[in-house]
Order: C-alpha cells, then sequence, then structure tokens
C-alpha cells in the first residue's frame, strides 16, 4: 500500500468564494481509513472560506518522541477491515461493568486517527456567507466566542460563528416558531389552555397560528441537499439521519468515513411549510494522522478497571432516525428492586449493569483535549448478544497522559468522550 495519495481540487461553489489555502479531498473522495495522507490533506471541508495565510507543511520524523500524539511507525489497516461507531446520540457508560465474551478476539494491530483541522479558517467571511445563504441582514460582529450576524437578542434572525476548534456555527430564527399567544392568568392551575374549535386559545386575543404537520423525509431531504449544496457540504460523504418532532423535521448530515459516520454533522430543521426553525454544522476539516498502535479488544475491555481509565469507559451508542409526536405515551419504566438491607438496617442499594461483550468492529470515537481541540481515535465499536452497542478507546497506553491535578472548586478540564453536538 502506498504512504501517499493523490490529492486533487475542489473546485469552488458559486456562493462560497474560496480564497488562500486550497481544502484538499484524498483520492477524490472521503479518506479512507488505513491510507496515510501525507502532507495534511483534508475532509470534509470543501468551500471554507480561507485567510490568505498558507501554512507550511513539513513531515515529522517518524520517531515516537519526537512527534504529535498519535504519529508512530507501522502500516495502518484495510479499510474493509474497519468500521466507524455510529452515533446519532452517545449515553456514558457509568455503572455498566464490561466483560470478554468466548471467542471475542484479541488481536492487536494499527491504525489511523484524525484531528479536526481549522487551519486557516476567515470567521468573518464564513459569517457573511451563511448570512448570505439564510438571507440574515447585517455584517459580521465580533464577540467574546466569535462572529455573529443579526440580532443576538432572540428578536430575528441570527448567525454565530464560533472560535472553537471545529468552526461551528448555527442558525436561528425565532419568527419561524409564530408569535407567542397570552397564556390565561390561571394557567399555571387550568387545564382548559388547548385551542377551542374556532381555533382561539383561551386568554388569548385571536386565533392560534396555524401550524403544518412535520414534513416528510423526502421533503426535508430535498430542502436540506438544497442548502447544504450551497454552503459546499461534501454531501457525497455524508450519511442521512431524520428526525421529526410535530410539526418539524430535523435532516442531519453526518460526515462519514469509508460509508460510516463519524460525530461531526450538519443539520438543518423544517416546519411543513419549508421555512427553517434552525440550523447548525462546521466548517473544519479533518487530517488524517496514521500509525497509532491498538490493543486487542480483550485487553482494552480489562484495562477499564485500571486507575484513570474510569474517566473514559465507553459510551453507549443509539443511531438511527426518531419520530416523536405530542400524542406519543411515555415509555414504560423499569421496576426497580426492592431497597435491602442488612440485620435489620437499610442497606445501600447499587444498580450495575453487567455486559457482555461478544462482538467487536475497528471505528473511531471523538474526543476533546483539555484545550478544546478535537482528536478521532481509534475505537472498538462493542456489542452484547442483544445489540447494545458501546464505543470504546482502542489506541495503546502509550496515546494517553493522564495529568494529576489537585482538586479545586471550579471546573476541571479532562478528556472528554464526544457526544451529540
Amino acid at each position: 500500500m502506498s504512504d501517499t495519495n493523490e490529492v486533487r481540487d475542489v473546485p469552488a461553489t458559486k456562493q462560497l468564494s474560496r480564497g488562500g489555502r486550497r481544502a484538499l479531498i484524498a483520492g477524490g473522495c472521503v479518506v479512507a481509513l488505513g491510507v496515510a495522507a501525507i502532507g495534511g490533506a483534508v475532509i470534509g471541508r470543501n468551500t471554507t472560506p480561507q485567510q490568505p495565510v498558507s501554512a507550511a507543511v513539513t513531515e515529522p520524523a517518524n520517531e515516537p518522541g519526537n512527534v504529535p500524539m498519535g504519529m508512530s511507525n507501522g502500516s495502518a489497516p484495510e479499510a474493509s477491515d474497519t468500521k466507524v461507531a455510529s452515533s446519532s446520540m452517545i449515553w456514558p457508560g457509568f455503572n455498566t461493568v464490561f466483560t470478554a465474551g468466548k471467542g471475542l478476539p484479541n488481536k492487536p494491530g494499527t491504525a489511523s486517527g484524525y484531528t479536526v483541522d481549522d487551519t486557516g479558517i476567515d470567521r468573518a467571511a464564513l459569517a457573511r456567507e451563511l448570512a448570505s445563504v439564510f438571507g440574515v441582514a447585517g455584517e459580521p460582529v465580533k464577540n467574546d466566542y466569535g462572529w455573529s450576524v443579526g440580532p443576538t437578542d432572540g428578536s430575528g434572525p441570527s448567525i454565530y460563528v464560533n472560535e472553537d476548534s471545529s468552526a461551528s456555527w448555527s442558525y436561528n430564527n425565532p419568527a419561524a416558531y409564530g408569535t407567542p399567544i397570552p397564556m390565561p392568568a390561571d394557567a399555571a392551575t387550568s387545564n382548559e389552555v388547548a385551542g377551542s374549535s374556532s381555533g382561539a386559545v383561551d386568554g388569548s386575543t385571536g386565533p392560534a397560528p396555524t401550524v403544518s404537520p412535520a414534513p416528510s423525509k423526502k421533503d426535508a431531504k430535498e430542502w436540506a441537499t438544497d442548502i447544504f449544496t450551497r454552503l459546499g457540504v461534501p454531501l457525497d460523504q455524508v450519511d442521512w439521519q431524520f428526525d421529526s418532532y410535530d410539526p418539524f423535521t430535523t435532516a442531519t448530515a453526518w460526515l462519514s468515513i469509508d460509508g460510516e459516520r463519524t460525530q461531526l454533522q450538519w443539520s438543518i430543521g423544517f416546519f411543513g411549510d419549508g421555512e427553517i426553525s434552525s440550523a447548525y454544522g462546521f466548517s473544519a476539516g479533518l487530517v488524517e494522522i496514521p500509525g497509532y498502535a491498538i490493543i486487542g479488544v480483550k485487553d482494552a475491555i480489562a484495562r477499564l478497571n485500571q486507575p484513570g481509565w474510569s474517566a473514559l469507559q465507553p459510551a453507549m451508542i443509539y443511531s438511527g432516525d426518531v419520530t416523536i409526536a405530542y400524542e406519543d405515551q411515555p415509555a414504560t419504566q423499569p421496576t426497580s428492586p426492592p431497597n435491602p438491607t442488612y440485620l435489620g438496617r437499610p442497606a445501600l442499594g447499587v444498580t450495575i449493569t453487567v455486559a457482555t461483550i461478544t462482538k467487536s468492529e475497528l471505528g473511531l470515537a471523538q474526543y476533546w483535549q483539555p484545550d478544546g481541540t478535537i482528536l478521532m481515535l481509534p475505537a472498538y465499536l462493542i456489542s452484547d448478544k442483544d445489540g447494545h452497542q458501546w464505543s470504546m478507546l482502542a489506541v495503546d497506553d502509550a496515546y494517553v497522559a493522564f495529568t494529576q491535578v489537585p482538586p479545586n472548586d471550579g471546573p476541571m478540564p479532562m478528556a472528554r468522550q464526544g457526544t451529540l453536538g
């Protein structure tokens, strides 16, 4: 396997001008897992405005003590041997005890990771171009958190571009939700707040607004495709998800590698008439870092019991489209076990889940560094016999640095495993 990829330029769209450094996509498509991208090839960023300064790229020495975290000797596995953990929702795996089932493999190896790269992005220009696409009036204004266009008090549509490492952005359209209707004075105790047959709300000064049903997935995808195309989102590199929360539908395009989702996404919500309620996304790209040493899945499960690793417990994964209507009934809650006693005295009851892992696949999981930068590291997608899934870090111990800090009363920097958003 070659250690370099052919890279080609991605043409700019009419909506988003290029300028400055070129965004590159390796091999003309998503960088497949296991293919080295020497020279800093960027994926997932087709048309982000760039500052006119081009950073020189040098190949680091291949010596573990002298290279950035994640670079080491060794070749990466074939793309066909790897998967990326689908993760539309990820929940902590606390109070879960993991054990390795019979027949679970324990083969070490090497795999690629990624850094999220926002080098050279002109955030003011990005805010201006987002405002053009979403129809927000005004010029970019610098704030403590980044840049904004439009009112920041919720009185009208607005654009926000953040100074975080993913160059995340958002659009909010308060007008899409209509004008609030006055509630009756005794709303706290009244059950008569629903709309009457005339369309009026008890205690209001006029008829309730007409709300269209949530749009279909087909319509939401068509509308989202139009907007995302104008934004330069690489739609040939995404996995779609559609969630309906009556009366609107959200279309989410997850950036994918080798056809499987990462935890980076672009999302947009529509009401039934096609009006956009809100949208968010990111403008950074991914730079592949080959050669992470990984340990076998059994060894990765066993080290969860070692000191310090409680901070990196596997995260439970849920994926799939979601539909929620107002008339849905709450799910039945599980029955709690009776409170224990010992020698006639109340004992503390602690519930735990024991998960016996029967299947594993190699993939990626997203982690935040203490300084806010993002790493996507090799991780196992582990499953039990009932199909529950978790993501579990797979890299060798040498690529995890635990730093002791004294307790304090304020926030404590720590590595965090990725969640939605």
